[in-house]
């Protein structure tokens, strides 16, 4: 009976995790997509330059940032994974939703001061504890 346990309480664990790490992220796609919607007018450019015609009377740096933690049965999933090799498709999502959590966060400063466009925009990412850092920073300039 003792061995049974050893076995049931870890799996049973591991599937509630499974279970509130996937409505947890679901939860917070619907969020950025709502959200994304709502700031779809501000543009965001990478190059370092205002495209032409657009005259700006003000320009400033935005940023923002996010951690996103890492869902423990995917980590162990990508354990796994690291041992024989390919992409690790839980990381690329953890990627991705912070690097789009970390614009709309840059995107809501901009839009709180009155800015229009962002250009130059950057990111940078750190691995901390048990999860991702993404910071997004970038030049926003309002329109004469």
């Amino acid at each position: 009976m003792g061995a049974v346990l050893y076995f049931v309480i870890p799996m049973a664990l591991l599937a509630a995790g499974l279970i509130i790490g996937t409505f947890n992220e679901r939860r917070h796609y619907k969020s950025i997509q709502q959200r994304e919607e709502q700031f779809q007018a501000l543009m965001v450019f990478a190059g370092k330059s205002l495209p032409e015609g657009f005259d700006a009377v003000e320009v400033t740096l935005v940023s923002g940032g996010t951690v996103v933690a890492e869902d423990r049965f995917k980590a162990l999933l990508a354990w796994f994974r690291n041992i024989i090799g390919g992409r690790i498709k839980s990381y690329e999502n953890l990627l991705e939703r912070g690097r789009r959590e970390a614009v709309l966060r840059m995107k809501e400063k901009a839009a709180a001061e009155g800015f229009s466009i962002i250009v130059n925009t950057r990111f940078e990412t750190a691995r901390i504890s048990q999860g991702v850092e993404i910071f997004a920073y970038g030049t926003a300039a309002k329109a004469r």
